[in-house]
């Protein structure tokens, strides 16, 4: 589990809290809540790339609290994704329907060659 991070700027206090759980059946579930922007993408980034490091057959990243994703962030999600895989290890991304979830779904049609 790791601490939620919280940093600070001329506007309001920009808040990403990341929460890792392992399920008895060996699924690693990656919680992310908040906003992920350039000041918490490090973090988001150390996050999910923490969640696979061990292993486990399935990473379950959880998007559905996630209130805003830059592109950077979304950039972070398929690339460890890409990463994971190369592990042998399944990462899924669960988000609510809207950007976050056309944003990634463009940004698998470019890599696959189909956009």
């Amino acid at each position: 589990m790791s601490a939620p991070v919280q940093q600070q700027d001329v506007g309001a206090p920009t808040l990403l809290d990341t929460r890792r759980l392992r399920a008895d059946d060996g699924v690693v579930r990656l919680v992310v809540r908040g906003e992920v922007d350039l000041s918490t993408v490090d973090a988001l980034e150390a996050a999910v790339s923490g969640a696979w490091r061990p292993r486990p057959a399935v990473v379950v990243v959880d998007l559905t609290r996630v209130t805003f994703c830059c592109v950077a962030g979304a950039g972070v999600l398929i690339a460890a994704r890409s990463a994971a895989a190369a592990q042998g290890v399944e990462v899924r991304l669960l988000t609510r329907q809207g950007t976050l979830r056309r944003v990634l779904h463009l940004v698998d049609e470019l890599e696959l060659g189909h956009g």
